[in-house]
């Protein structure tokens, strides 16, 4: 008996030890972008460091170089550094953020619903005169096909820029988190706020496939790297994040990071 006590000792001080490990495992690959859950800011590539002291409401990436991050009062684009290279500040409060891959074309929605254009060349603002309700809570642009999708963490919808036309993508209720658009094959992929699942929009069909299931006790965040053949996403266990990659035609899962004491993220980006 006296052994196993022992025993049972020591296995508890090495778990309890396991708990002051460096914050992340040490990472090989692309890094990430990824909002908490009181809005900061963080970057992870060989370390994970804070980049925002602001409130982030929203995050989005569509250049290799650049990331945009939107507070409730401004929306910013930072280099690879984390240097903001422009910020601009319409007097309004945003919801939620997009834009281009040259970076000068953002679109953003305020907290009155209305979709609006900036353009930096002119520094000019305007609403293209779309309403939205109720309120997106994350927006991804198709630039090919100058469409923008957005959830408002229970549907999907699709705006097409050119006539204004707003459509409900989704016809079920699902506890939505994060979505991202595959540019090659024209899907969505979304997850959920719950379990973590991760589901399959397949636009020409209208259906809803369910991809993979994580185990996950906070929701999944999930983000398609530039080549369009990885789909990663995060679970967690209560108490750590770990972020995973689906491999979108093998169907390979592969472990990339854990993050300890972090335990929610709230939209995640690939850094390329």
């Amino acid at each position: 008996m006296k052994k196993f006590l022992s025993i049972a000792c020591i296995c508890l001080t090495v778990i309890g030890c396991s708990r002051v490990q460096p914050i992340s495992q040490p990472y090989q690959g692309k890094g990430f972008y990824f909002t908490g859950e009181n809005g900061d800011l963080y970057e992870y590539s060989s370390s994970l460091s804070k980049v925002s002291a602001e409130k982030v409401t929203s995050i989005y990436s569509s250049s290799p170089s650049a990331l945009q991050a939107s507070t409730d009062s401004s929306v910013n684009v930072m280099n690879a550094s984390g240097q903001i290279v422009f910020r601009y500040e319409p007097g309004e409060v945003i919801m939620a953020a997009t834009l281009n891959s040259a970076m000068d074309q953002v679109y953003y929605v305020t907290d009155s619903g209305e979709l609006h254009h900036y353009n930096r060349a002119r520094n000019a603002s305007e609403s293209l005169g779309i309403s939205l309700y109720p309120m997106p809570r994350q927006m991804v642009l198709d630039e090919i096909n100058e469409l923008i999708y957005y959830h408002d963490k229970s549907l999907i919808y699709r705006i097409n820029i050119n006539t204004k036309k707003v459509s409900v993508l989704t016809k079920v209720f699902f506890p939505i988190q994060s979505i991202a658009h595959n540019s090659s094959t024209n899907e969505v992929y979304f997850s959920t706020s719950t379990d973590g699942k991760i589901y399959k929009l397949n636009q020409a069909v209208s259906t809803i496939f369910l991809v993979h299931e994580p185990i996950s006790a906070r929701g999944s965040s999930i983000a398609i790297d530039s080549n369009n053949e990885k789909l990663y996403f995060s679970k967690s266990n209560g108490r750590d994040i770990q972020i995973e990659s689906l491999d979108l035609n093998t169907k390979e899962v592969n472990d990339a990071i854990v993050l300890y004491n972090i335990n929610y993220i709230n939209q995640l980006v690939v850094k390329d």
